[in-house]
């Protein structure tokens, strides 16, 4: 499961997991939208906190997806030039 889809599903708010994670906001939006990815030590808490449903494997899926978005965006960009 990816952390964004966790978070939708029990109601919580970027600013409630960055308060109990000890991090910032901005960290937590670099994590869900797959630009970044959490070290480990926090990918530990973030499982623990999820209660094993967002496990280390899960960021990988979520890194992919993000690149396959911003090829496709780029594509799209000189597409535009082109026209």
């Amino acid at each position: 499961m990816q952390l964004q889809e966790w978070l939708s599903n029990n109601d919580f708010s970027h600013e409630t997991v960055a308060k109990f994670l000890h991090c910032s906001v901005y960290a937590i939006r670099k994590w869900v939208s797959g630009e970044r990815e959490p070290r480990g030590h926090m990918r530990e808490k973030i499982r623990k906190m999820t209660k094993d449903m967002v496990m280390p494997n899960d960021w990988q899926e979520n890194s992919r997806a993000y690149e396959v978005a911003v090829v496709e965006r780029r594509r799209k960009r000189k597409r535009k030039a082109a026209a």
